[in-house]
C-alpha cells in the first residue's frame, strides 16, 4: 500500500524551515521535508515532527515523488551554489504548473538571470528585478494563503 501524497514540500531544515514545516502541519496539510544532510531530517522526523503528518525524504526524487500534483515546494537553502544546484537538480522532475518559492529572497540580479533562464526553457517571458520582486512577494503570499 503507497503512502498518502503531501500537499506541500519544504527543502532546508534549519531552524525558520523546521518552524514553517510544523505550522503548515499544524494547519492540517501533510509535508513532504527535505534536508541535503539527512540526518537533519531524521532527527526533525524523530523529534518535533514525531507522530505528526510529516514524511521525509532522503533524496531530492523521493522528495518530488511524494508531492501531490501541481507540487508546491518551499526552498529554504542557503542563497548561492547550493540553491543553484538544488534547482538544477529539481527542475527535471518538475512539470508545468508546479511551483517552486525560494524563500531565501536574495533578489539579487544572478537569481533573476537563474529564474528568466528557467522561464525561457519553460516558454515564458523573462522579467526585469521590480516585475521580479513584486510578483514573488504576490504570489509567495497567494500560494501561502490557505496555510498560515
Amino acid at each position: 500500500m503507497s503512502r498518502p501524497q503531501s500537499e506541500i514540500g519544504l527543502i532546508g531544515l534549519a531552524v525558520m524551515g523546521e518552524n514553517i514545516a510544523l505550522n503548515i502541519e499544524s494547519k492540517g496539510f501533510p509535508i513532504s521535508v527535505f534536508n541535503r544532510t539527512t540526518s537533519k531530517v531524521d532527527d526533525f522526523i524523530n523529534d518535533r515532527g514525531q507522530g505528526k503528518k510529516f514524511f521525509g525524504a532522503h533524496t531530492v526524487e523521493e522528495f518530488v515523488g511524494s508531492l501531490k500534483k501541481p507540487r508546491k515546494i518551499i526552498m529554504l537553502a542557503k542563497a548561492g551554489n547550493a540553491v543553484d544546484e538544488l534547482i538544477e537538480h529539481l527542475l527535471p522532475l518538475l512539470e508545468k504548473g508546479d511551483v517552486l518559492i525560494d524563500g531565501g529572497l536574495l533578489f539579487s540580479k544572478a537569481e533573476v538571470q537563474a529564474f528568466n533562464e528557467i522561464a525561457r526553457e519553460c516558454g515564458e517571458k523573462p522579467w526585469d528585478l521590480a516585475s521580479f520582486k513584486t510578483a514573488t512577494v504576490r504570489e509567495a503570499k497567494s500560494a501561502a494563503a490557505g496555510v498560515f
